[in-house]
């Protein structure tokens, strides 16, 4: 499916990581080390299965952008199922970790107990369902999603 990757690549979706033949032998970078480094720098989102741990402890900024940005995933009969919450039963909502802007999540669990009489404002720790709430625009519109693939072919 060739043809596939040369439109991914075209939109600027997929991006190959570097490679050249050294004497007849193929040199590549180390394609983690690239793919973390693109999607920090451009504030992307990196779904693997790969921990990087070994890149976590050459930076601190990564380490951070690695546990916070990584979204892991799995194959159920052939479809690609990530976590409806990657980063715990705790954290954002699939749609809000794609999100280049997300927003903190809705204490939903214990409603406010001085209602629309609180004096807290946006500091107050509980739920408010009077006040209006922001609306989200579609993840799809905000993510940024970038595959990359080494010029071999893997990906």
């Amino acid at each position: 499916e060739q043809h596939v990757l040369e439109e991914l690549e075209r939109q600027a979706v997929l991006v190959y990581t570097p490679s050249r033949k050294v004497s007849g032998k193929r040199v590549v970078c180390y394609d983690d080390r690239y793919i973390v480094k693109l999607a920090y720098e451009q504030d992307g989102v990196i779904v693997s299965n790969d921990n990087y741990r070994d890149l976590q402890s050459e930076n601190p900024e990564w380490k951070w952008f690695i546990e916070q940005r990584l979204l892991m995933f799995s194959f159920v009969n052939d479809r690609f199922m990530p976590p409806d919450d990657p980063l715990g039963r705790r954290g954002p909502t699939l749609s809000n970790f794609l999100s280049r802007k997300p927003k903190p999540p809705e204490p939903s669990w214990q409603h406010c107990p001085y209602g629309k009489k609180c004096t807290y404002g946006i500091k107050c720790k509980f739920y408010h369902p009077e006040r209006p709430h922001q609306a989200q625009l579609a993840f799809l519109e905000e993510a940024s999603f970038i595959t990359l693939c080494d010029a071999h072919g893997g990906a």
